[in-house]
């Protein structure tokens, strides 16, 4: 009798099991979480701390690629329209983006250049770098479209990062807001190590490639005299560079620093005829791991590098 028992409710076992393995596998593929997708490194980062538990964001373009000019390969072109949500800066600085998103429903973009941009302008008020912006040749007074590189603009990126999914994932609000207030946090103790660790070479005058860096400096008050060129895709004129060996030898500029990104042909002949040492500077986050940590590393290697050229 037992045995026939057995017999007659192993294929009903078997079936419950396939049954609880189904809604087991469903319900795993909803906690994964929405696909998010990120433009560029460093949001990827910030995202992927607010997404932590949740899912993984996925990467747009490469950190070695520039986002002011490039393609849309055809895989790309499908992450973008697979994405049920698209993070970036703006047509400010992936404006090759702007036409394929503006196909999109406009919920499934968030952009942070209108939203910062208020952020960075009441830092510089608070700071009174006005003069300072003055006296140097930055490409725009008003808006520098790489604002994750001051923190208070990243706490901000990282609250309507929180405040979007909680709204497209409803099933994970708590762990997402508990997620925001983890990544501000660090984002605030960030801000004080950096302080600490620049602080030193605060006036010590440098010239960079390109005006990348204007919110890290205005931030931490550092002393950029000059920039190589104004659009980072166009190779400097003769003209230009001359300029800028005398405007370095006039402020006394004691490094220059390039990017990973360009081609460093224009930074070698000013840095030669200057006699003054060559650093890097990577705004984006070239050969970092992509996880929660990765804005982490990419801005203390900002500033490492700031100190070991100018120190």
């Amino acid at each position: 009798m037992i045995g026939m028992v057995r017999k007659i409710n192993a294929p009903v076992i078997a079936i419950s099991l396939l049954l609880f393995t189904q809604v087991a596998l469903a319900e795993g593929h909803h906690s994964r979480g929405p696909k998010v997708l990120a433009s560029i490194f460093p949001l990827h980062g910030l995202a992927a701390g607010v997404m932590e538990g949740i899912g993984k964001p996925a990467l747009l373009l490469n950190a070695d690629v520039s986002p002011h000019h490039f393609s849309l390969k055809p895989s790309q072109a499908l992450l973008l329209q697979e994405a049920d949500l698209i993070i970036w800066v703006g047509g400010s600085l992936e404006f090759p983006l702007e036409s394929s998103i503006a196909n999109l429903p406009v919920e499934r973009s968030l952009t942070f250049e209108n939203h910062t941009e208020r952020t960075e302008k009441q830092h510089e008020q608070e700071e009174g770098h006005h003069a300072h912006e003055e006296q140097h040749e930055h490409e725009d007074q008003h808006f520098n479209a790489h604002l994750w590189l001051d923190p208070s603009a990243a706490k901000e990126i990282v609250k309507l990062i929180g405040a979007r999914l909680q709204t497209l994932d409803p099933t994970h609000e708590k762990l997402y807001s508990k997620n925001v207030i983890h990544m501000l946090a660090r984002l605030d103790a960030l801000e004080v190590e950096l302080s600490e660790q620049l602080r030193p070479i605060r006036k010590v005058p440098y010239i960079v490639f390109h005006d990348a860096y204007g919110p890290f400096e205005r931030h931490f008050g550092l002393n950029n005299v000059g920039v190589v060129t104004k659009h980072a895709e166009d190779a400097p004129s003769a003209g230009r560079i001359r300029h800028m060996i005398k405007l370095a030898s006039e402020n006394k500029a004691q490094c220059i620093f390039r990017e990973p990104q360009f081609n460093p042909h224009a930074i070698k002949i000013i840095a030669e005829k200057l006699d003054i040492r060559i650093g890097k500077l990577d705004p984006l986050g070239v050969g970092l791991t992509l996880d929660s940590d990765g804005y982490f590393k990419l801005m203390r290697n900002l500033g490492e590098n700031f100190v070991a050229c100018l120190s």
